[in-house]
């Protein structure tokens, strides 16, 4: 999430493909799927962390620009200022 644009496709094919592998193994293990938070802590990232959330929509992730309220209530411990943060779950959308 927000580290390459050239991987994105690859990070979408590789979270499908543990979820095949999954179901396909007879030995089966266990895969959680994971997200990401991501601060915003300054005013200038916050067009930077628009312009991510839109490119990963445009592969069918559903990414989030949460404001303060909403990371402390995800994040109960944190301090320090923050503008936002950007949460992803890589769950493409079917």
């Amino acid at each position: 999430h927000m580290l390459s644009r050239d991987e994105l496709p690859l990070l979408i094919r590789s979270c499908a493909r543990w979820r095949e592998l999954t179901e396909e193994l007879e030995r089966g293990f266990e895969y959680t799927v994971g997200g990401q938070l991501r601060f915003v802590r300054r005013p200038e990232d916050v067009a930077v962390a628009r312009s991510w959330i839109d490119l990963e929509r445009s592969h069918g992730l559903e990414p989030s620009l949460l404001d303060p309220p909403s990371v402390r209530d995800r994040v109960p411990a944190l301090r320090g200022p923050i503008l936002a943060a950007t949460l992803i779950q890589f769950q493409p959308r079917a």
